[in-house]
């Protein structure tokens, strides 16, 4: 299939109105779709505090995912600020593995 066809049967699935558009997906549809993601997922603030986590996250940590947001992560798990270097690594942009 040419590159041009390509895009253009692409256009067609995602709704997009032309080169480079790509239909977005909701903040709904988008957290619906990370909270049933197999695997821990949070999104902290640059203070390190609780902005969203979904449910293998909160059943890994015993947390109550809605009453965790605002939160500062340390009150949630202060064993983690063991890795307190590793956030503030991320926090200033660096990309990296988190040792297991």
């Amino acid at each position: 299939m040419s590159r041009e066809k390509f895009r253009r049967s692409t256009d067609l699935e995602t709704g997009s109105t032309g080169p480079g558009n790509h239909a977005a997906l909701s903040n709904v549809e988008l957290a619906t779709a990370l909270w049933h993601v197999p695997s821990n997922l949070m999104i902290l603030s640059p203070e390190l505090r609780v902005v969203w986590i979904n449910e293998i996250m909160a059943e890994t940590f015993a947390l109550d995912p809605v009453r965790s947001v605002g939160e500062h992560w340390y009150d949630l798990a202060p064993f983690m600020r063991r890795r307190d270097a590793y956030y503030q690594r991320a926090i200033h942009g660096e990309s990296f593995d988190f040792p297991c």
